[in-house]
């Protein structure tokens, strides 16, 4: 073989080598630490600038320095400074041949944009710093991809040197990386960058065999070319509750393929309080996605399909002005701006706000009162109650100008005037009173004032704007107290001495009761109950409608001091009501009080009375209530009001308590206090304190059929019993139908064998009168066969009577001839 051949052959060698990039070079020093060095590495990359011909640092991909053994050999790793190393090393590619000077200052101008960094450039943050992470950063704490080959390899970057050195003396294959990092780009720098490309070379130390060849990147740099966008306006109008309607187009002649970016961010802004907006988008070329940042922005975010080239967006934006929007306040968001215009206001709707008067009481149902306006008749010169009303526009703005509101009238019937009936005004009633235009009085807030006419009775007070009525209210005017009622709520007293009735304990705000304004009765003296508010007595002073009145406390009289010795009068009811929380009126100015006992014999009695002195001085007195003392609770008994219940019907559940003595057990004692048990589930009621010796709950069966027995533990543990049958009427009908069902089975089945046996019994008779036919059949034949040989001899014998008498004849004639 030539020279030259030989040569021929390793050139080709060699140049295929190169193309596969693996061409391996062993150095003349090569010893017992030989290692194999390797790398990978982006070849190519693309970035589009932004409007402004600008890009923000970033990523272009990850370069992986491979550290591997030689076959029986090991990494040299001290001293540090002859550690085997491995150096990826980027340099400006130079240029050669037409136009060389201008691709070389390309080359050279995308190195000094070019890094290596072990941590993504998000972590240092072009814009926003985010914190570092496994994900992001090769050598974060013990978890980053470079630190779980810690013990083996180590990876550092400087600027656009990459070194990856080994820390083992023996391993298999263990890896660097470094983020292949581009800088920011101001403008300008992409014409200058784009186009342009570096080479990232691999060195080695001695003895080191480099597997991979000088590779090269080449970055494309876009500039995202904006076209002519819509330009907008910014004298428009908006009407304060209106909308406005905008459209802007956004279009680029020239973006990449599958290029991402925050197209802008629409932000609503101006000086008209409370407007809002909304907006949609429709993109060409491509995708846009809206994402509410919060009330007063929006960002867009484009996406350009996969093919290069144009791309537009269009955006429709409809901004809301406040009702309440001033006039000449302005709205902006997106360069466009409209100016809030004055408007006519049109009625829409009236408020009223009612505030009672020195002379008067109310509580809404609203707030849980019984919505009348309470007021004495006899007090004709302080106010009851004052009613504001208030007109509002189509845009839910008041009224304030006369011109654009409707006539306003108020009118009472019944009991009541609109003014004050004094000796100046003759005693005169107003029962009705108008504000319009036309007497100069009306304003879009107009206020009404209500008083007593001097009577007691019932009225009722209705506001009306132009001429519809807006809302009413029942005035109510107590006269002098004319009857006293009391009703005894708690009978059996405590045998042994106590106080029966209470105001609730004060555990929370909610338990006990909370004072009330009232202007018609003593300073605090109304209240409102708390869930624990217990009366032993309610007391009501009636006027003559029958309308309890807020008074002084009636005085207390009992017939037998040393069992009941007093009655304590504890509030007035301000009939507010909260169900939710357990807490229930007596009524309005209904007066709540407690007794007292002393020691006395079980079954003891005294009577209660009541006295309270009227305007005219009359002593009115109410009708006894008898309080009869009992002992503590010595026996029970538990009883539901039916033997047997359908599955979750209503069942009355009756406690009944006595005493030692064999009287009723002091009321308020809890037959239950311990509990309840059952023998099928059901709801337990709360508790079975005792009234009158006696407390029944409504309760629902238990779902399951049964017996249902259920057993209370008093306070001593003590345990009384109920028992019922839970019956499922519809479960016993049900296997009423089964066992009938199965009845008509067993009917069936015994039909069915009787229906065989006869037709057993019918197959046999079926039989025997064959077998009859048979044998008369037989029996005809025999008939027949007799009858035949019947004749048959007596037709032998008729011809043997025949040859006889042939026979006879024949001998005659032989004894005639031997005669003669």
């Amino acid at each position: 073989m030539s020279t030259k051949t030989t040569f021929k052959r390793v050139a080709l060698v060699a140049v295929a080598s190169l193309g596969f990039g693996l061409l391996s070079v062993a150095p003349s020093n090569a010893a017992a630490g030989d290692f194999l060095a390797s790398f990978t590495a982006p070849s190519s990359a693309t970035v589009q600038t932004n409007a402004a011909d600008t890009a923000t640092t970033r990523d272009l991909g990850t370069v992986v320095v491979s550290l591997a053994t030689a076959s029986s050999k090991t990494f040299v790793v001290s001293p540090a400074a002859n550690a085997d190393t491995a150096t990826v090393t980027m340099a400006a590619q130079l240029a050669s041949g037409t136009g060389s000077a201008a691709q070389q200052a390309k080359n050279d101008a995308l190195l000094a944009k070019l890094d290596f960094n072990t941590a993504s450039s998000a972590v240092a943050g072009a814009v926003t710093p985010v914190a570092a992470s496994a994900s992001n950063d090769y050598n974060f704490a013990t978890t980053g991809q470079n630190v779980l080959n810690n013990a083996t390899v180590e990876t550092s970057t400087s600027g656009t040197v990459m070194t990856t050195s080994a820390k083992s003396a023996s391993f298999t294959t263990a890896v660097g990386r470094a983020y292949l990092v581009l800088n920011a780009l101001s403008a300008g720098d992409a014409a200058a960058i784009s186009g342009g490309v570096v080479t990232l070379s691999l060195t080695v130390t001695a003895n080191g065999l480099i597997q991979t060849f000088q590779q090269t990147f080449t970055l494309t740099v876009g500039t995202r070319t904006a076209g002519t966008a819509t330009v907008p306006t910014t004298t428009g109008t908006i009407n304060a509750g209106g909308t406005a309607t905008f459209t802007y187009t956004s279009p680029y002649t020239a973006v990449l393929a599958n290029d991402a970016w925050t197209e802008r961010t629409l932000t609503l802004g101006g000086t008209a309080v409370g407007s809002t907006f909304t907006a949609t988008a429709a993109a060409t070329g491509g995708a846009i996605t809206l994402t509410r940042s919060d009330a007063n922005n929006i960002v867009a975010s484009a996406v350009k399909s996969n093919i290069a080239g144009a791309y537009s967006v269009t955006y429709t934006i409809v901004v809301t002005a406040s009702a309440t929007a001033a006039a000449g306040s302005t709205i902006t968001v997106a360069g466009f701006a409209v100016t809030v215009q004055p408007y006519t206001p049109v009625y829409n709707s009236s408020t009223l706000t009612p505030t009672v008067g020195t002379n008067g009481y109310r509580v809404s149902s609203s707030s849980g009162g019984d919505g009348f306006v309470w007021a004495y008749a006899a007090d004709k010169t302080n106010s009851v109650l004052s009613v504001a009303v208030q007109q509002v526009d189509q845009n839910g703005n008041n009224i304030s100008v006369s011109a654009y509101a409707n006539s306003v009238t108020a009118t009472i019937t019944g009991k009541g005037s609109l003014t004050a009936v004094t000796n100046a005004s003759a005693d005169a009633v107003v029962k009705s009173q108008s504000e319009t235009a036309l007497n100069g009085l009306l304003s879009g807030n107009d206020t009404f004032v209500v008083y007593s006419d001097g009577t007691s009775g019932e009225g009722k007070l209705d506001i009306s704007v132009g001429g519809v009525s807006v809302g009413s209210y029942t005035l109510r005017f107590l006269g002098d107290a004319a009857s006293i009622k009391a009703t005894l709520v708690y009978p059996i007293g405590n045998s042994a001495g106590g106080t029966t009735g209470s105001v609730g304990a004060a555990t929370t705000a909610d338990t006990t009761i909370s004072a009330r304004t009232n202007n018609l009765a003593v300073a605090g003296t109304t209240s409102n109950v708390g869930s624990l508010t217990d009366p032993a007595i309610a007391v009501s002073v009636l006027d003559a409608n029958g309308w309890a009145i807020p008074t002084t406390a009636p005085i207390v009289t009992s017939s037998v001091p040393s069992v009941v010795s007093t009655a304590t009068r504890l509030f007035i009811d301000s009939g507010v009501s909260a169900p939710t929380s357990l807490k229930y009126s007596a009524g309005t100015f209904v007066q709540h009080y407690s007794y007292t006992t002393l020691a006395s014999k079980s079954g003891s009695t005294s009577d209660l009375t009541f006295t309270f002195v009227n305007a005219a001085g009359t002593a009115l007195v109410s009708p006894a209530v008898k309080v009869t003392v009992g002992g503590a609770l010595a026996k029970a008994t538990l009883a539901f009001d039916k033997a047997s219940y359908a599955p979750g019907a209503e069942a009355i559940l009756t406690a009944t308590g006595l005493d030692k003595d064999g009287n009723k057990a002091y009321d308020a004692q809890d037959v239950m206090a311990n509990g309840m048990l059952s023998t099928l589930a059901f709801t337990t009621p709360a508790s079975l304190k005792l009234n009158n010796g006696t407390k029944s709950r409504t309760v629902n069966a238990p779902l399951a059929s049964g017996t249902w027995t259920v057993t209370a533990y008093d306070s001593l543990d003590r345990t009384y019993t109920a028992t019922a049958t839970i019956t499922n009427v519809a479960q016993e009908a049900l296997d009423a139908a089964k066992a009938a069902t199965a009845a008509a089975e067993a009917s069936t089945d015994a039909a069915s064998e009787a229906t065989d046996a006869a037709n057993a019994a019918t197959d046999a008779a079926n039989a025997a009168a064959e077998a009859a036919d048979a044998a008369t059949a037989a029996a005809q034949d025999s008939a027949d066969a007799v009858a035949a040989l019947s004749t048959q001899v007596s037709e032998m014998v008729n011809a043997l009577k025949k040859q006889i008498t042939a026979l006879t004849n024949l001998v005659i004639k032989i004894q005639k001839k031997v005669k003669a």
